[in-house]
């Protein structure tokens, strides 16, 4: 997985970054470079970050969504 610059410029695909506290974050960006979607938490370890936005990626279209 790819690590965003310090310049927090987005680009197509996901990416994990170091918040200022240390801790790891994660943003999934669209084919047009918007954020869709971000992981609203901070995670102790990288490796947390990264199984977070393996699993929003790995959803289907047909996924069910709750209310």
């Amino acid at each position: 997985m790819m690590i965003l610059g310090s310049t927090g410029k987005p680009w197509r695909g996901s990416g994990v970054e170091s918040d200022h506290g240390g801790y790891w974050r994660w943003t999934l960006y669209a084919a047009n470079n918007r954020k869709i979607a971000d992981s609203g938490e901070s995670y102790y370890n990288r490796s947390g970050a990264e199984a977070g936005i393996d699993l929003v990626k790995s959803t289907h279209y047909a996924t069910p969504v709750r209310e």
